[in-house]
């Protein structure tokens, strides 16, 4: 776990990369023998706590894990998941998450193991490019920031950024992920089929970085790159557990 601050001043910078490597089902190298560090965050639950949260997702905690919290609760009055897991959970060095050493590239998709829906990098991919306009420097839209904007969990709608849906209540919040190549994604699994969202995320995004910056980031975004023009024409232990 780690504080970013308000989902606005994080998810338009660079921050949400260091959750890729995280996804990635790969150990992950110490930089030194006393850092603390995950190997993998891969088919854990995440979710972005915010701390004024009142509730949790449905379903997101199992009845012993509702116990231990519940019984935090009596020996300290209001006790939240958020204060918990502060206490309790241990912090990641999100520098050595960033440079931690990348597989070779290839075909990337983000898989939600909980709903059995995946996102294909190509079809949201957009690099970091500079200032248009007045406007700052935006950064990039890759997988991280896929993840990021879908895990938001707070019972405030403050997220000092201009889209007005409710990104507060993520529909992906305590879901467990991974990040892959494609050809790890199988039609079928377990009797469940895998389900390409791309195209509907896609639209999210954009929806998102336009309502932030504007519809003149939009037409230069999608004359300066494929990434949105591809939309249309595609047609999906403690500390890993505790990634809130």
């Amino acid at each position: 776990m780690w504080h970013w601050g308000k989902l606005g001043e994080c998810l338009f910078d660079n921050s949400p990369k260091v959750l890729v490597p995280l996804l990635k089902p790969h150990a992950m190298k110490h930089s030194s023998p006393s850092a603390i560090h995950p190997k993998t965050w891969a088919g854990d639950r995440i979710i972005c706590l915010g701390d004024y949260h009142e509730d949790l997702p449905a379903g997101m905690l199992s009845t012993s894990e509702r116990e231990e919290l519940d019984k935090a609760g009596d020996e300290e009055e209001g006790k939240q998941l958020y204060a918990f897991a502060a206490e309790q959970y241990q912090y990641v060095n999100c520098i050595d998450a960033c440079s931690s050493p990348e597989q070779n590239s290839g075909n990337w998709v983000l898989r939600n193991l909980s709903k059995h829906e995946y996102v294909r990098e190509e079809a949201i991919k957009v690099n970091s490019m500079e200032r248009v306009g007045n406007s700052r420097t935006i950064g990039e839209i890759g997988l991280g920031q896929v993840v990021l904007s879908r895990i938001c969990w707070s019972t405030d709608d403050s997220c000092a950024m201009r889209y007005d849906e409710d990104i507060h209540r993520g529909v992906w919040a305590g879901n467990r992920f991974d990040i892959t190549m494609i050809d790890q994604v199988t039609l079928v699994d377990e009797g469940k089929e895998w389900k390409d969202v791309s195209n509907e995320v896609a639209e999210e995004m954009r929806e998102i970085w336009a309502s932030e910056y504007g519809e003149k980031w939009l037409k230069h975004k999608v004359s300066s790159t494929n990434a949105f023009v591809a939309v249309g024409l595609y047609n999906g232990q403690p500390v890993e557990q505790n990634s809130a």
